[in-house]
Protein backbone atom coordinates (compact mmCIF):
# COMPACT_ATOMS: atom_id res chain seq x y z
CA UNK A 1 0.00 0.00 0.00
CA UNK A 2 1.56 3.07 -0.97
CA UNK A 3 2.13 6.21 1.98
CA UNK A 4 -0.79 8.09 -0.38
CA UNK A 5 -3.48 4.99 -0.50
CA UNK A 6 -2.45 4.54 3.48
CA UNK A 7 -2.99 8.21 4.42
CA UNK A 8 -6.63 8.27 2.13
CA UNK A 9 -7.76 5.11 4.57
CA UNK A 10 -6.89 6.69 7.45
CA UNK A 11 -8.58 9.71 6.72
CA UNK A 12 -11.35 7.73 5.90
CA UNK A 13 -11.35 5.86 8.93
CA UNK A 14 -11.19 9.24 11.22
CA UNK A 15 -14.37 9.88 9.22
CA UNK A 16 -15.80 7.44 9.98
CA UNK A 17 -15.59 7.58 13.60
CA UNK A 18 -16.70 10.76 13.63
CA UNK A 19 -19.67 10.02 11.95
CA UNK A 20 -20.48 7.55 14.40
CA UNK A 21 -19.52 10.04 17.31
CA UNK A 22 -22.24 12.05 15.56
CA UNK A 23 -25.05 9.22 15.90
CA UNK A 24 -24.20 8.17 19.20
CA UNK A 25 -24.90 12.25 20.69
CA UNK A 26 -28.47 11.98 18.54
CA UNK A 27 -29.54 8.77 20.39
CA UNK A 28 -32.41 9.70 22.99
CA UNK A 29 -32.81 7.52 26.18
CA UNK A 30 -36.65 6.84 26.90
CA UNK A 31 -37.38 6.25 30.59
CA UNK A 32 -38.68 2.74 31.47
CA UNK A 33 -41.67 2.84 32.20
CA UNK A 34 -42.24 5.38 29.98
CA UNK A 35 -43.75 8.64 31.10
CA UNK A 36 -43.58 12.31 29.54
CA UNK A 37 -45.52 15.41 30.54
CA UNK A 38 -45.39 17.83 27.35
CA UNK A 39 -44.48 21.66 27.98
CA UNK A 40 -47.91 23.36 26.95
CA UNK A 41 -46.52 26.35 26.50
CA UNK A 42 -44.54 24.90 23.52
CA UNK A 43 -47.97 23.23 21.75
CA UNK A 44 -50.29 26.14 22.86
CA UNK A 45 -51.19 28.19 19.08
CA UNK A 46 -49.14 26.17 16.89
CA UNK A 47 -50.73 25.01 13.77
CA UNK A 48 -50.30 21.17 13.84
CA UNK A 49 -51.49 19.17 10.68
CA UNK A 50 -52.50 15.36 11.50
CA UNK A 51 -53.26 12.72 8.40
CA UNK A 52 -55.54 10.30 9.18
CA UNK A 53 -56.78 12.19 11.96
CA UNK A 54 -60.51 11.04 12.37
CA UNK A 55 -59.69 7.90 13.76
CA UNK A 56 -57.06 5.94 15.52
CA UNK A 57 -53.84 7.06 16.11
CA UNK A 58 -54.39 10.16 14.50
CA UNK A 59 -57.25 11.04 16.32
CA UNK A 60 -55.53 10.42 19.52
CA UNK A 61 -53.04 12.82 18.54
CA UNK A 62 -55.23 15.06 17.36
CA UNK A 63 -57.44 15.30 20.73
CA UNK A 64 -54.14 15.56 22.72
CA UNK A 65 -52.82 18.31 20.64
CA UNK A 66 -55.90 20.45 20.29
CA UNK A 67 -56.53 19.75 24.07
CA UNK A 68 -52.85 21.10 24.68
CA UNK A 69 -54.11 24.56 22.80
CA UNK A 70 -53.20 24.06 19.39
CA UNK A 71 -55.13 24.93 16.39
CA UNK A 72 -55.31 21.08 14.54
CA UNK A 73 -56.45 20.49 11.20
CA UNK A 74 -56.95 16.91 10.39
CA UNK A 75 -57.00 15.15 7.13
CA UNK A 76 -59.24 12.22 6.66
CA UNK A 77 -61.94 10.39 4.11
CA UNK A 78 -64.12 9.67 6.91
CA UNK A 79 -66.07 12.95 6.43
CA UNK A 80 -68.87 11.77 9.10
CA UNK A 81 -66.24 10.86 11.53
CA UNK A 82 -64.10 13.91 11.26
CA UNK A 83 -66.90 16.53 11.26
CA UNK A 84 -68.35 14.77 14.16
CA UNK A 85 -64.56 14.93 15.99
CA UNK A 86 -64.22 18.22 15.21
CA UNK A 87 -67.97 19.85 16.80
CA UNK A 88 -67.11 17.64 20.12
CA UNK A 89 -63.55 19.31 20.41
CA UNK A 90 -64.71 22.64 19.42
CA UNK A 91 -67.64 22.62 22.20
CA UNK A 92 -65.50 21.57 24.73
CA UNK A 93 -63.50 25.03 23.94
CA UNK A 94 -60.66 23.80 21.25
CA UNK A 95 -59.54 24.48 17.87
CA UNK A 96 -59.96 21.90 15.27
CA UNK A 97 -61.14 21.68 11.62
CA UNK A 98 -61.72 18.86 9.39
CA UNK A 99 -60.77 18.80 5.81
CA UNK A 100 -62.39 15.86 3.57
CA UNK A 101 -59.00 14.43 1.94
CA UNK A 102 -58.26 11.81 -0.24
CA UNK A 103 -54.54 11.51 0.35
CA UNK A 104 -53.58 10.03 -2.81
CA UNK A 105 -54.46 13.17 -4.46
CA UNK A 106 -51.93 15.89 -4.59
CA UNK A 107 -54.18 18.87 -5.28
CA UNK A 108 -56.83 17.74 -2.56
CA UNK A 109 -53.95 17.62 0.21
CA UNK A 110 -52.26 20.93 -1.56
CA UNK A 111 -55.91 22.46 -0.33
CA UNK A 112 -55.94 20.71 3.16
CA UNK A 113 -52.11 22.59 3.60
CA UNK A 114 -53.53 25.76 2.50
CA UNK A 115 -56.68 25.88 4.45
CA UNK A 116 -54.69 24.53 8.01
CA UNK A 117 -51.80 27.51 7.20
CA UNK A 118 -55.41 29.71 6.88
CA UNK A 119 -56.60 28.30 10.45
CA UNK A 120 -53.13 29.04 12.27
CA UNK A 121 -53.56 32.50 14.39
CA UNK A 122 -50.02 32.78 12.96
CA UNK A 123 -50.44 32.01 9.64
CA UNK A 124 -47.77 29.12 9.23
CA UNK A 125 -47.62 25.36 10.29
CA UNK A 126 -45.35 24.25 12.85
CA UNK A 127 -45.63 21.04 12.67
CA UNK A 128 -46.94 17.78 10.51
CA UNK A 129 -47.67 14.29 11.42
CA UNK A 130 -47.84 12.37 8.41
CA UNK A 131 -50.04 9.50 10.06
CA UNK A 132 -52.64 8.28 7.22
CA UNK A 133 -52.46 4.55 6.44
CA UNK A 134 -53.73 1.88 4.88
CA UNK A 135 -52.87 -1.87 6.51
CA UNK A 136 -53.12 -3.82 3.10
CA UNK A 137 -53.89 -7.37 2.26
CA UNK A 138 -52.26 -8.19 -1.10
CA UNK A 139 -49.38 -10.60 -1.25
CA UNK A 140 -47.61 -11.40 -4.51
CA UNK A 141 -47.30 -15.75 -3.66
CA UNK A 142 -48.79 -17.48 -4.14
CA UNK A 143 -50.75 -15.77 -7.14
CA UNK A 144 -54.68 -16.43 -6.09
CA UNK A 145 -55.91 -13.18 -8.00
CA UNK A 146 -57.60 -14.98 -11.28
CA UNK A 147 -60.72 -14.06 -13.26
CA UNK A 148 -61.66 -17.40 -13.97
CA UNK A 149 -65.17 -15.94 -15.81
CA UNK A 150 -63.01 -14.71 -19.06
CA UNK A 151 -63.64 -16.93 -21.88
CA UNK A 152 -61.35 -17.84 -24.81
CA UNK A 153 -63.64 -19.47 -27.94
CA UNK A 154 -66.37 -20.60 -25.42
CA UNK A 155 -64.18 -22.39 -23.36
CA UNK A 156 -62.82 -20.85 -19.62
CA UNK A 157 -59.75 -19.57 -19.26
CA UNK A 158 -57.93 -18.43 -16.48
CA UNK A 159 -56.97 -14.79 -16.15
CA UNK A 160 -54.45 -12.78 -13.76
CA UNK A 161 -56.61 -9.84 -12.60
CA UNK A 162 -54.42 -6.11 -11.95
CA UNK A 163 -53.84 -6.07 -8.05
CA UNK A 164 -55.31 -3.33 -6.37
CA UNK A 165 -52.85 -1.70 -3.81
CA UNK A 166 -54.50 0.98 -2.10
CA UNK A 167 -52.31 0.57 0.71
CA UNK A 168 -49.36 1.98 -1.50
CA UNK A 169 -51.33 4.53 -2.64
CA UNK A 170 -52.19 5.81 0.69
CA UNK A 171 -49.06 4.57 2.95
CA UNK A 172 -46.14 5.42 0.53
CA UNK A 173 -47.27 7.68 -2.40
CA UNK A 174 -49.80 9.54 -0.14
CA UNK A 175 -47.25 10.16 2.40
CA UNK A 176 -44.67 11.23 -0.13
CA UNK A 177 -47.28 14.04 -0.96
CA UNK A 178 -47.78 14.85 2.77
CA UNK A 179 -43.49 14.82 3.01
CA UNK A 180 -43.06 16.99 0.03
CA UNK A 181 -46.45 19.71 1.22
CA UNK A 182 -44.90 19.29 4.91
CA UNK A 183 -41.38 20.66 3.59
CA UNK A 184 -42.71 23.49 1.57
CA UNK A 185 -45.28 24.60 3.96
CA UNK A 186 -43.36 24.46 7.58
CA UNK A 187 -41.10 26.94 6.11
CA UNK A 188 -43.20 29.53 4.62
CA UNK A 189 -42.68 33.01 6.57
CA UNK A 190 -39.84 31.75 8.93
CA UNK A 191 -36.11 32.38 9.13
CA UNK A 192 -35.67 28.62 9.52
CA UNK A 193 -34.44 28.42 5.92
CA UNK A 194 -30.90 30.61 7.25
CA UNK A 195 -30.47 28.17 9.99
CA UNK A 196 -31.69 30.83 12.42
CA UNK A 197 -32.56 27.43 15.20
CA UNK A 198 -28.95 26.93 15.64
CA UNK A 199 -28.62 30.83 17.27
CA UNK A 200 -31.00 33.41 19.37
CA UNK A 201 -32.32 32.45 22.81
CA UNK A 202 -33.99 29.40 23.56
CA UNK A 203 -37.85 31.43 23.19
CA UNK A 204 -37.11 32.67 20.07
CA UNK A 205 -36.00 29.00 18.89
CA UNK A 206 -38.94 27.50 20.45
CA UNK A 207 -40.87 29.68 18.33
CA UNK A 208 -39.06 28.74 15.02
CA UNK A 209 -39.16 24.96 15.83
CA UNK A 210 -40.78 23.19 12.94
CA UNK A 211 -40.96 19.15 12.83
CA UNK A 212 -42.00 16.79 10.31
CA UNK A 213 -42.78 13.22 11.89
CA UNK A 214 -43.62 10.38 9.42
CA UNK A 215 -45.57 6.88 10.32
CA UNK A 216 -43.72 4.23 9.80
CA UNK A 217 -44.21 0.89 11.43
CA UNK A 218 -42.48 -2.21 13.00
CA UNK A 219 -43.00 -3.52 9.40
CA UNK A 220 -40.54 -0.81 8.20
CA UNK A 221 -37.80 -3.44 9.79
CA UNK A 222 -39.50 -7.18 9.40
CA UNK A 223 -41.34 -8.53 6.44
CA UNK A 224 -44.38 -10.44 7.41
CA UNK A 225 -46.18 -13.04 5.12
CA UNK A 226 -49.31 -11.73 3.21
CA UNK A 227 -49.12 -8.48 3.67
CA UNK A 228 -45.94 -7.55 0.68
CA UNK A 229 -47.99 -4.28 0.16
CA UNK A 230 -47.84 -3.22 3.77
CA UNK A 231 -44.04 -3.98 4.06
CA UNK A 232 -43.28 -2.47 1.14
CA UNK A 233 -44.96 0.77 1.81
CA UNK A 234 -43.59 1.07 5.01
CA UNK A 235 -40.20 0.24 4.17
CA UNK A 236 -40.59 2.70 1.64
CA UNK A 237 -41.31 5.41 4.00
CA UNK A 238 -38.07 4.72 5.97
CA UNK A 239 -36.49 5.05 2.92
CA UNK A 240 -37.38 8.08 2.83
CA UNK A 241 -36.43 9.05 6.27
CA UNK A 242 -32.65 7.77 6.35
CA UNK A 243 -32.35 9.85 3.03
CA UNK A 244 -33.90 13.31 4.00
CA UNK A 245 -32.83 13.51 7.81
CA UNK A 246 -28.88 13.91 7.16
CA UNK A 247 -29.62 17.39 5.35
CA UNK A 248 -33.09 18.52 6.56
CA UNK A 249 -32.53 19.92 9.09
CA UNK A 250 -29.45 22.37 7.98
CA UNK A 251 -30.95 23.21 4.74
CA UNK A 252 -34.68 23.93 6.05
CA UNK A 253 -34.24 24.04 9.70
CA UNK A 254 -37.01 21.20 9.99
CA UNK A 255 -36.39 18.59 12.65
CA UNK A 256 -37.73 15.19 10.88
CA UNK A 257 -38.81 11.66 12.77
CA UNK A 258 -40.12 8.27 12.50
CA UNK A 259 -42.51 6.61 14.66
CA UNK A 260 -42.57 2.78 14.08
CA UNK A 261 -45.11 1.52 16.51
CA UNK A 262 -45.81 -2.07 17.20
CA UNK A 263 -49.01 -2.97 17.18
CA UNK A 264 -51.72 -0.49 18.16
CA UNK A 265 -55.66 -1.30 18.23
CA UNK A 266 -57.09 0.71 15.75
CA UNK A 267 -59.95 0.45 13.18
CA UNK A 268 -57.93 -0.34 10.53
CA UNK A 269 -56.15 -3.11 12.68
CA UNK A 270 -57.17 -7.07 11.76
CA UNK A 271 -59.47 -8.66 14.26
CA UNK A 272 -58.74 -11.78 16.16
CA UNK A 273 -55.22 -10.88 16.86
CA UNK A 274 -53.78 -13.73 19.58
CA UNK A 275 -52.14 -11.24 22.00
CA UNK A 276 -50.53 -14.29 23.80
CA UNK A 277 -48.29 -13.55 20.60
CA UNK A 278 -48.87 -9.43 19.44
CA UNK A 279 -49.15 -7.11 22.37
CA UNK A 280 -50.52 -4.32 21.73
CA UNK A 281 -48.49 -0.95 22.64
CA UNK A 282 -50.99 1.32 24.44
CA UNK A 283 -52.01 4.37 22.32
CA UNK A 284 -51.42 6.95 25.58
CA UNK A 285 -47.49 5.88 24.64
CA UNK A 286 -48.36 6.66 20.37
CA UNK A 287 -49.64 10.62 21.71
CA UNK A 288 -46.74 11.09 24.64
CA UNK A 289 -44.48 10.40 22.12
CA UNK A 290 -46.18 12.45 19.63
CA UNK A 291 -46.02 15.49 22.17
CA UNK A 292 -42.45 14.33 22.89
CA UNK A 293 -40.89 15.25 19.71
CA UNK A 294 -43.04 18.48 19.18
CA UNK A 295 -42.21 20.26 22.64
CA UNK A 296 -38.14 18.27 22.68
CA UNK A 297 -36.34 20.42 20.23
CA UNK A 298 -33.02 18.24 20.50
CA UNK A 299 -34.82 15.13 18.60
CA UNK A 300 -34.09 15.09 14.91
CA UNK A 301 -33.18 12.51 13.18
CA UNK A 302 -34.49 9.59 14.90
CA UNK A 303 -36.13 6.66 13.98
CA UNK A 304 -38.44 5.31 17.63
CA UNK A 305 -40.21 1.52 18.00
CA UNK A 306 -42.73 2.09 20.23
CA UNK A 307 -43.90 -1.33 21.86
CA UNK A 308 -45.92 -2.40 24.87
CA UNK A 309 -43.24 -1.65 27.26
CA UNK A 310 -42.46 2.10 25.87
CA UNK A 311 -40.97 3.98 23.24
CA UNK A 312 -36.68 3.23 21.98
CA UNK A 313 -34.04 4.94 19.86
CA UNK A 314 -34.08 2.23 17.37
CA UNK A 315 -30.76 3.56 16.75
CA UNK A 316 -31.51 3.45 12.80
CA UNK A 317 -28.11 4.56 11.96
CA UNK A 318 -24.32 3.49 11.27
CA UNK A 319 -23.52 3.68 14.61
CA UNK A 320 -26.60 1.72 15.15
CA UNK A 321 -26.25 -1.02 12.45
CA UNK A 322 -29.03 0.41 11.10
CA UNK A 323 -31.85 -1.01 13.90
CA UNK A 324 -30.71 -4.23 13.50
CA UNK A 325 -29.59 -5.31 17.21
CA UNK A 326 -32.74 -3.28 18.15
CA UNK A 327 -35.34 -5.30 16.14
CA UNK A 328 -33.51 -8.07 16.67
CA UNK A 329 -34.08 -7.77 20.45
CA UNK A 330 -37.53 -7.23 20.06
CA UNK A 331 -38.42 -10.21 18.31
CA UNK A 332 -36.78 -12.48 20.52
CA UNK A 333 -38.22 -10.80 23.67
CA UNK A 334 -41.94 -11.03 21.86
CA UNK A 335 -41.18 -14.69 20.18
CA UNK A 336 -41.86 -13.26 16.61
CA UNK A 337 -38.97 -14.22 14.62
CA UNK A 338 -40.98 -16.69 12.47
CA UNK A 339 -44.25 -15.30 13.51
CA UNK A 340 -47.11 -13.41 10.93
CA UNK A 341 -49.95 -11.72 11.09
Amino acid sequence: MSQNDSSKEEQETARLEKLIQTCKKQHVDFPTPYEYTPDNAKIQDKGVLITGGASGIGEAMARAFAAAGAYVTILDLNRPRGEQLVAEMTEKGHKMIFHATDITDFDQQLAAFRAAQSFSPSGQLSHVFANAGNIGSYTLYPVENIDSSATNGGEATKTLVKPSLPCVQVSLIGMYYTAYLALHFLTLGTKAKSGALDTGTPAEKDLLDRSLTLMGSVMSYKGYKGLSDYCMAKAGVRGMFKSLRNDIKESTGIRLNLLAPTYVETPIYPKGIDLSVYKFAPMEFLVRIAQQLVCDTTIHGRSIIITADGPKDMDDDIAGLDGAPVIKDFLLGHNMLNAGP
